[in-house]
């Protein structure tokens, strides 16, 4: 009996609820819409976030010469570090034009060495032929001088025996000519040597210069020569193509057998580092944001944590984003780029678009500890 009347009485509380909760249904709606004023207030006020995406810092590898690609080391996906093979190109070609370029220098080399030898031997008949008549008019010099010595008191002798009448002037007449012929051409002898002493000194010198000059020729072309095989050693060494930064293979354009032209990318890469995320801050949020300021990326699939990050950089200037940019179509879109730096091993995808939050977005981390086991709890 008791236990009837308490659930009457139950049930009858209940409809006393019911029926005042209908009488007053204004009062808890304008309590709602406090309370949603209240949420409002603290967590909407200000601005709020943007748009953005994950930077990507791309490699691309490509020849420095036109050629064939003749090996392909990695493929898609595949982790690379700094120095490490990607892919070879023919380098043939260039390994026949260097030895093109040293069979070259040794017969220019050669043709400079014949060259001088046959100019030295022509100097060295010269030289020869002058030494021989150097010798000659000096011994000439020394027979004409002694001659004339020996002749002169000989001439003196008969001259006395001239003036006593004692010899004819037809016997003295000869030896004065003789002496006379003498005095003349021991005067002429040191102007003849001078001038074959000149030659000869001019020839040994112009046989010197010779010398030099094919050493300096063959020192030329010795140059001219390493740096043509230098600049071939390098485009011989950049047919192989290497990374050079960590990386990992997005994108591959050609494979082993194709012909690739100069600055064709063979192969893209995504590069490690720093996590960037781009965003476009509209004119009207100008000034809302300033380097330094916390930010708070998720991911526009909505997967994935609340990803803490900071501003790094912002435009100096208020721009339009061009048009093929622009996210609404037919509107000039004006603000400033903001760049953000977050955690590389935070999840996101190079790419990838995301939310920028300046204030913790909380209903996101709600949903984010209900619906996944992770838990994030920041």
């Amino acid at each position: 009996m008791s236990k009837t009347k308490t659930s009457k009485k139950v049930l009858l509380n209940k409809h006393v609820f019911l029926a005042r909760l209908k009488t007053r249904w204004s009062f808890l709606a304008w309590l709602v819409a406090a309370v949603l004023a209240i949420i409002l207030y603290f967590h909407g006020g200000r601005f709020g976030g943007m748009s953005g995406s994950v930077f990507t810092h791309m490699q691309t590898t490509a020849p420095l010469t036109m050629g064939r690609l003749v090996e392909l080391v990695v493929d898609v996906g595949d982790e690379v570090k700094q120095g490490e093979l990607l892919a070879r190109m023919d380098a043939s070609v260039l390994e026949a034009e260097k030895s093109l370029v040293t069979a070259q220098m040794r017969n220019m080399i050669a043709e400079v060495k014949t060259e001088e030898v046959q100019n030295l031997r022509r100097f060295d008949a010269s030289i020869i032929r002058l030494e021989s008549e150097l010798r000659d008019l000096r011994l000439k010099q020394t027979e004409a001088i002694s001659e004339l010595a020996a002749l002169q008191p000989e001439f003196k002798r008969m001259e006395k025996l001239f003036k006593f009448q004692l010899i004819a002037e037809q016997e003295l007449m000869p030896l004065r000519m003789r002496i006379l012929s003498l005095e003349a051409i021991t005067k002429n002898y040191p102007n003849a040597i001078q001038q074959v002493e000149s030659s000869l000194v001019e020839a040994i010198g112009q046989k010197d210069s010779i010398s030099k000059q094919s050493t300096i020729s063959m020192d030329l072309i010795e140059k001219e020569a390493k740096e043509q095989m230098s600049l071939l050693d390098v485009q011989i060494e950049a047919c192989s193509l290497l990374a050079r930064e960590d990386c990992t293979v997005s994108r591959i354009y050609f494979y082993p057998g194709d012909i690739v032209t100069e600055g064709s990318p063979i192969l893209a890469s995504v590069v490690e580092g720093e996590l960037r995320i781009i965003g476009f801050l509209s004119e009207y949020n100008a000034r809302d944001v300033q380097v330094g300021m916390k930010a708070y990326l998720t991911s526009v699939s909505g997967y994935g944590p609340i990803v803490e990050s900071q501003v790094v950089a912002l435009t100096p200037e208020i721009y339009t984003l061009p048009d093929r940019a622009n996210p609404i179509m037919g509107q000039i879109a004006r603000g400033r780029r903001v760049v953000l730096s977050a955690d590389p091993t935070c999840g996101l995808l190079p790419g990838e678009s995301v939310d920028i939050h300046f204030q913790r977005p909380w209903t996101t981390r709600i949903m984010w500890n209900i619906f996944s086991d992770k838990g994030e709890g920041k």
